[in-house]
This record gives C-alpha cells, structure tokens and sequence, in this order.
C-alpha cells in the first residue's frame, strides 16, 4: 500500500514512522535509482506485525506528528530524529500503551499543514499541526482526537504543501 509520496531534490533526507512507534530518518542518496520493474529498497526494519505508517521529507522549520489509535498525538523537532543509515530499526518516536495502541498516522509538516483524523465509527476532525501540542520524541502526547466509548482513529489524512525549492 502506499502511504506517500514527495517531489525531492535528490539530496533530500526521508523519515519513515512505523506503528509500533519507531521512526528513522536517512539520506536519499542511500537509496540507489532503480528501473520501474523493480522491487526497491527497504527503508526500516519492521517488529513482527509493524507497518510503516508515515512518511515525509525531512526539510527545516517541520516537524514530525504522531497520531495514535486513542487519539492521543504530538508534534517533535526533526532536530531529534538523528540521521542514520538506511534499514535500521530506527529511533523510539512514541511512548505507546495499551491505552494508546498503535500509531496510526504520522507525517512531516511545518505549522500551516493540515491533517484529517477518521475514527472507526465515522468521527472527524479536520486541524493543523500548529494546534497539536510540542512534545519530547519518548513522550505520549495529548489527547488531540475525542472519541466515544469504543471508537479510535483510524485513519489519518495528511495535506502538506510543496515545499519551495529555491
């Protein structure tokens, strides 16, 4: 499945968050050009059952948002996320519990960007990164997401700008 998709420079960094709450961050010329038939590269190492879940360009002023399945989500400085080689199994991006369960969306963007939360029984919640409270890289978060009795997030939908390239 894909989760994204940007217009690089070809020296851009890519930061991939999984849902098990680890995030890794690497140069782009780590990853080699390939034909359209081929397989690709892979860009982390998953725990058994983990999914990527986010995906962005690592570009100054961002930041990295978490979403979780209870609706708990911060936003981090990209500042710390090192940078590391490609297919590692990453950094900790997120506290998570069995309250929190997994992450489900992350994304990288700067303070004007706006994301879509669906929950599970239809809930919706349109914000900007701006509004979603800073946080430590191995913190939780805060509630950004209301949900009743027995809902959770879903899914969530980034819309992110461009970015201006000079």
């Amino acid at each position: 499945e894909l989760i994204g998709a940007a217009l690089s420079s070809g020296n851009d960094e890519y930061l991939l968050t999984t849902s098990d709450g680890n995030a890794i961050r690497f140069s782009e010329d780590s990853v080699r050009p390939m034909g359209l038939v081929a397989g690709g590269v892979a860009g982390i190492k998953l725990s058994e059952g983990a999914c990527v879940v986010g995906f962005g360009l690592a570009s100054t002023g961002t930041d990295l948002v978490i979403v979780t399945r209870s609706g708990h989500g911060k936003r981090t400085k990209l500042s710390e996320y090192p940078k590391q080689g490609r297919y590692g199994v990453g950094v900790r991006s997120a506290v998570l519990t069995e309250r929190t369960g997994p992450v489900v969306g992350a994304w990288v963007a700067a303070d004007d960007d706006q994301a879509t939360l669906l929950s599970a029984k239809g809930g919706a919640l349109a914000t900007q990164a701006k509004l979603i409270g800073r946080a430590g890289r191995v913190k939780k978060g805060a509630i950004v997401m209301e949900l009743r009795q027995g809902d959770a997030v879903e899914r969530v939908i980034a819309l992110s700008k461009p970015v201006e390239r000079a």
